[in-house]
Order: C-alpha cells, then structure tokens, then sequence
C-alpha cells in the first residue's frame, strides 16, 4: 500500500524500497518546511479521487511524512446517521480532503423573532465556536430582548455582483463597448441564465476609468449565496459579448479582459458595496425596558447609552465604516455552524448598531385571569446589516452537520434565505446589546476571564 502511496510523489528514486523512498521523501518534505530546495517535487497522493478508501490513504500519507497522528482529524461521519453523505460528496468543497475538522457547537437563546418570514417565534440558534462566552452573552441579550416582547426584523435588498474589467485602447472605446453591453442586456441575461438556475441578472452599471471600463453585473442569487455563480455567470455572458463585438465592432479593441476585479468587493470591504449593499441587506430593531436592563444586564439606560456613545466616537476617531463590537463573532459561530462560506465573514459583519434612550416602552402584561398594558422608558436598539452574504442552498449547506442546523432553524432549502437572514441580524443584535452592556456595567474582562480563557493544565 505504501508502495502505491509513493509511485505518486514525482521522486527520482524509482527501484528504492519502500523504506528508502518513504525516508527520501520525508527528508525532501522535511527540507521544503525548513526553507531548503532539493529539487525534488513531492505530489500528494490520489489527486481528484474522492473515495473513502483514497481520503484515509491520503491522510496516513500525510501522517506518515509529518510525523504527526490525525486519528480525530479522520473520524468521518457516521454512515448511520449521515443519510448516505459520503467523501465522495465533498467534491466541489475541497481537494485532497484527508478528515473533518471538529468545532464544538452549542445553542443560543430562546430568543422571540417578529419578522416578515419569522413570524412570532421563539427561535433556538446553533453556534459553533471555541470561543468561550459568545453563546452566554448571546443569550443573555435573547432573553432581555424576548422579555420585552421580542425583536422585529426586516429584509430590506438583495444584491450579488460581479464586476469586469475591459481594457480599451481609449475613452472613446471605452464608452462604446459599455454602450453597446447596456443595449444587449436582454441577450447576456439569456446568456447569464445557461449555466445557473439561481442567479438572474438584474441590471448592469458602468463605470469608467478612463480608458478602461468596469462593468458591473448585478444579479439575485435566489437561496444561494451566489458568488461562485456570477462568476460562472459573468464569464460565459462576456465571453459570448467578446465574440459578438470582435465581429460586430471592429474599431473596438478590447486589450484586456478580467473575469473580477476588486470592486466587486468580493471577501473584501469596499465602501461602495458597505452603501449600495451586496448580499441581503437586512436590519432588526428591539425595545429593552429600564427594569429588565436592570435585572439582566446590571446596568441602567443612561450608562448603557453613554457607553454606545463612546463607541461611536471611538470608531469615528478611528476612521472605521459603520459601527458595531462583535458582530463578526456571531456571525463566525453561525456561519461555521451552517456550512456558510466562513471568508465571507470579513465582508458580512460590516453594520451599523445604534442604541439610543426611549421615554416610553408600552409592553404587554399578564396576571391571573388578567392581561393589561404597562409602559416605562428604557432604550431602543437597531442593527443594520448591509453587506450578508449567506445561502440555505449549495455549497457547504449539505455536509450533514450544516443540514442538522439550518434544519433547526427552519432555513433549509429554497424560499428559506430571508428567514435565514432575518433570524442571524436578530441574534447578532442581541450578543451586540449584551457586549456592549458588559462594557458599560464593567462585566466584560472578568466574564472573559471567567468563560473565555483556556489556562493551560
């Protein structure tokens, strides 16, 4: 089996024993690390193969060449409780897969959700993290936010784009060929609609640099987060433009051609997509009275709303776009937990968070055989997510894990997305209040210290 293993690391060993080629391919491996070149290629074994058998060998390859056990990292799933998702499933999610890497994963809440596609639910959320006090700080806001009658939430846009790059010899050119891409719009949306089921484009924006045009490819991803869709999408439709304009247009010379470039603001925080959105742009509100502030978080509304103020400045000071805490950590737990694309994190948790004072909060009451209403003041709390890129279909949705989750949730599938979207804006503004509570009330290093820190046996 070895002997299989090593026909595949590009040495010229051949004829070696098995012991030999093994040594001479960990001392080149060996060699490599330390910053040492020998020469030598070293290839992993059975590229392109998804079998299970394959995956194991691959991963004893690596162990063998490393020194280094991965018995956890090669505990796959159990077939039992799988439903038949197998290595061989993993294809388009990763190459040369040796194991599962294992987070833990917890809940947060209950929280209570009034939204357009949740309706009145009180809503457990999965959390996967190594990050002590996220799941205990989320619910800590779920539960002040459900006591005062829940959070109300809101699909506002959704967007997903690709942006080309087209080299021109000058201006002229330039502002013809996007003349021309605008009047056939009809034809590349056909074109656009080959290869994707999802995504549908929606408009095209232009916008010029002088000689050179960026052509911005604007579409809806339906359940799908969508970018390696437009990619897909984009090209095709351009590269059927290309060959139209090559015959149609011959004083247009198209000198360079680029599938993306950096203003799509793909996995990147661009200012542009952080005002005109890329991904679902969603915003949930809540109302927290002056008492359960008290009795929750230890904290009153004036302290709270000066410690939200410190924050704005801060931020401004340090010249950040939008203004939140730790959005990023709850939407890394959730993402992780669901099978989102984890990079998409960096782009995602841009937001705004705003807190401010509320005179007066009218809440409903119950009693024995009684209901009534009671109203007293408290703060109002409002979390904008412009920049959310999720999807409850394709990519890793369907590793088993992730399909338990969205599951859970309730967003599985198609026609789940906005469920989906409003569900993570609502536990994200909970964890954002309970952050910044421990901030102002002087709470947030010893919880840390209490819940967050792994001292060393």
């Amino acid at each position: 089996m070895l002997r299989d293993w090593f026909r595949r690391i590009k040495l010229s060993h051949g004829g070696f024993p098995v012991q030999k080629q093994f040594s001479l391919t960990k001392q080149c491996f060996s060699d490599r690390v330390s910053g040492k070149d020998s020469g030598q290629e070293i290839q992993v074994p059975h590229k392109g193969s998804y079998r299970l058998k394959d995956c194991d060998n691959r991963r004893k390859w690596a162990e063998q060449v490393t020194s280094v056990s991965l018995a956890n990292v090669g505990q796959w799933w159990d077939p039992k409780l799988s439903q038949g998702y197998t290595t061989e499933n993993l294809k388009g999610n990763i190459e040369n897969p040796i194991g599962l890497a294992k987070i833990p994963q917890g809940i947060a809440g209950p929280l209570l959700i009034k939204g357009d596609h949740v309706h009145n639910e009180k809503i457990l959320c999965p959390i996967a993290t190594t990050e002590g006090a996220i799941v205990a700080s989320t619910s800590r806001g779920a539960k002040a936010i459900t006591r005062c009658g829940g959070v109300t939430t809101r699909v506002i846009k959704r967007r997903i784009q690709r942006v080309p790059y087209f080299g021109t010899d000058c201006m002229h050119q330039a502002h013809k060929l996007s003349h021309w891409l605008m009047s056939h719009f009809d034809e590349l949306k056909a074109k656009a609609g080959e290869v994707s089921q999802h995504c549908k484009l929606q408009s095209l924006q232009p916008w010029f640099v002088g000689r050179n045009l960026l052509m911005e490819f604007v579409y809806d991803s339906a359940d799908a987060a969508g970018q390696n869709a437009v990619t897909v999408t984009t090209w095709h439709a351009c590269n059927w433009a290309k060959e139209r304009i090559a015959q149609e247009c011959p004083d247009i010379n198209i000198r360079e051609y680029y599938i993306d470039t950096k203003f799509s603001g793909d996995k990147n925080n661009i200012p542009k997509n952080y005002i005109t959105g890329r991904g679902i742009e969603v915003q949930a509100e809540a109302y927290i009275t002056e008492s359960t502030l008290k009795s929750v978080f230890k904290i009153d509304s004036k302290k709270l709303v000066k410690a939200f103020n410190a924050l704005a400045l801060s931020g401004q000071r340090s010249g950040s776009y939008g203004i939140n805490q730790v959005v990023s950590n709850t939407l890394a737990a959730i993402f992780t937990a669901t099978g989102q694309d984890i990079a998409c994190v960096h782009e995602s948790s841009w937001s705004v968070f705003e807190i401010s004072p509320e005179e007066e909060i009218q809440l409903t009451t119950t009693g024995q055989g009684y209901a009534g209403m009671k109203s007293e003041p408290g703060i109002y709390a409002c979390l904008v997510l412009p920049t959310l890129l999720i999807g409850t279909v394709g990519g890793g949705t369907y590793t088993p894990t992730a399909k338990e989750s969205l599951s859970m949730l309730g967003c599985l599938g198609k026609g789940r997305i906005y469920r989906f979207a409003e569900i993570i804006a609502s536990f994200a503004l909970a964890m954002e209040i309970s952050a910044l509570s421990a901030i102002a009330s002087d709470q947030f290093a010893s919880a840390h210290d209490r819940l967050g820190r792994k001292r060393p046996e």
